[in-house]
């Protein structure tokens, strides 16, 4: 796709979102969840993102600069870089409840983590990630040694089709008992 010249500017600066004004040209139509790429004027790469067509932030921002793949390797290094941000949290005494992901701050934008002692809550604020929790799932619940992740939709995102999913489900491991 190609965008307005101050959105590539913008892009380039870091910004995690590109809204559909600023988009001049799409190639081709794609589902919530694919990965758009955003060439500049001499058709180079200059961005990778989540796809969103429902919403006005119609791309949420992986990656900018150098050509990426994003898989398994990329979610991984996202959500170690998070957590390690994270670590004297962890290894405080003082807390056990605490945000583990903070979305657009850790290259991972409409994706929130929180960590509330043993069970670890994800919660999507795009329905763009639906189509990548089955390989980001295993790798939360790897990272952070939950006992179980439980998945939270953002209300705009429970409004829409939710691919089979449910606001609170357990989607691994398993929860015996109320949180708090």
């Amino acid at each position: 796709m190609r965008v307005t010249a101050d959105a590539l500017r913008q892009i380039r600066g870091g910004h995690p979102w590109l809204f559909d004004s600023s988009i001049t040209s799409v190639s081709h139509d794609g589902a919530p969840g694919d990965l758009a790429v955003v060439f500049d004027g001499r058709r180079r790469f200059a961005a990778i993102g989540l796809w969103d067509p429902g919403s006005p932030v119609r791309m949420r921002i992986l990656h900018a600069g150098e050509p990426t793949p994003v898989d398994d390797d990329f979610w991984t290094a996202r959500l170690a870089a998070a957590i390690e941000r994270r670590r004297a949290l962890e290894e405080s005494s003082a807390t056990t409840a605490y945000r583990l992901v903070h979305g657009e701050n850790d290259g991972l934008p409409g994706l929130v983590v929180d960590r509330y002692d043993r069970v670890t809550v994800m919660k999507i604020y795009s329905p763009a990630w639906f189509a990548h929790l089955a390989a980001i799932v295993p790798l939360v619940e790897a990272a952070t040694g939950a006992a179980s992740v439980v998945l939270r939709l953002g209300r705009n995102v429970a409004r829409g089709p939710t691919h089979g999913c449910a606001d609170g489900m357990v989607v691994a491991g398993e929860l015996d008992e109320p949180v708090g």
